[in-house]
């Protein structure tokens, strides 16, 4: 693997996207694939010496269905082999960047948005893919995350919502609709508390699933790069927008809107108990509506940013 070319990035890509960035990269970079995999891009993989490719990322989540897209690539074209290594993901935001520069690792890979992508893009390990006509296949709209002074570096490996889940039927059945300010979220949780109702199932013992404090930032600082700023010291967590969190998640707390114990309960056992309808909202996002269908195919759930994105409902 040669460490002074450039790599190919998803940040946070659909399999069309992966298969398609593989295909490029098995080409030298240089010729994108027409076809997905298959095709022309068969024809000249097939006429190449053996190649072997790098891919690393931190979902875990997604292994089994990567691998099916590896496994399919593959078959179609015979003389490359991927190598997919998978990293704990505090561990790749930490080693990520000097694993990749050393020219070890990492031919496709994948970005967290903000501070690492900034720190990739700076040390120059993107490949332009402005030019790749697959990206036509998107609404431009929705993959900004990826670009950079003009230039597309990178596609979004997923869109998701970061705001609570909450239970449709229960709400319904209490006459209630998803806030539109902290007032009125506050009687929203005392009306259901008050039925007997666990308003909010909280995994506080598990730092990631907790996407509850990613939505009480957005609405208390709306900048959509105020991480990006705290992490290169433009911003402190002792301003109002961080202090106010903190102080309305304390309310929270405080006012017993979380079920007991919240901070030793991890992400399955609080996903059980908006499963088995106990709690009526979920501190998590978009990406959990899945797997909670799949437990209680009976659930009636809705993600509460979606009443107010115009992109599309996340409902299921």
């Amino acid at each position: 693997m040669n460490p002074n070319k450039k790599r190919h990035s998803l940040v946070l890509a659909s399999s069309v996207a992966l298969i398609t960035l593989l295909s490029a990269c098995a080409g030298g970079g240089s010729a994108p694939a027409s076809k997905m995999g298959g095709g022309d891009s068969a024809a000249q993989a097939a006429s190449q010496k053996p190649v072997t490719l790098s891919f690393i990322h931190w979902r875990g989540e997604d292994v089994k269905a990567l691998n099916g897209l590896i496994e399919k690539f593959q078959q179609e074209n015979p003389n490359i082999k991927v190598e997919m290594q998978t990293m704990p993901s505090d561990q790749y935001q930490t080693a990520a960047q000097a694993k990749l520069s050393d020219g070890s690792v990492g031919d496709v890979f994948t970005s967290f948005p903000g501070a690492q992508f900034e720190a990739l893009a700076k040390a120059g390990l993107f490949a332009d893919l402005s030019k790749e006509p697959w990206l036509t296949r998107y609404n431009d709209n929705l993959i900004q995350a990826g670009k950079k002074d003009g230039k597309r570096l990178a596609v979004p490996y997923q869109l998701v919502y970061n705001d609570p889940i909450y239970n449709v039927k229960l709400f319904e059945k209490y006459n209630l609709t998803p806030p539109k300010d902290w007032d009125s979220f506050l009687t929203l949780c005392e009306t259901l508390k008050s039925k007997g109702i666990i308003p909010i199932a909280f995994a506080g013992a598990d730092i990631g699933p907790g996407q509850l404090m990613n939505t009480m930032v957005m609405n208390n600082e709306p900048s959509e790069d105020i991480f990006t700023k705290l992490e290169a010291g433009q911003a402190k967590l002792t301003e109002d927008w961080w202090v106010r969190t903190l102080s309305q998640f304390k309310e929270l707390n405080d006012k017993g809107y979380f079920q007991p114990n919240s901070l030793g309960t991890k992400d399955a056992a609080a996903g059980a108990l908006f499963i088995q309808e106990k709690a009526a909202m979920l501190a998590s996002g978009s990406y959990q509506l899945a797997q909670n269908k799949k437990q209680n195919p009976n659930l009636e759930q809705k993600s509460a940013g979606s009443d107010y994105d115009t992109g599309g409902s996340s409902e299921v």
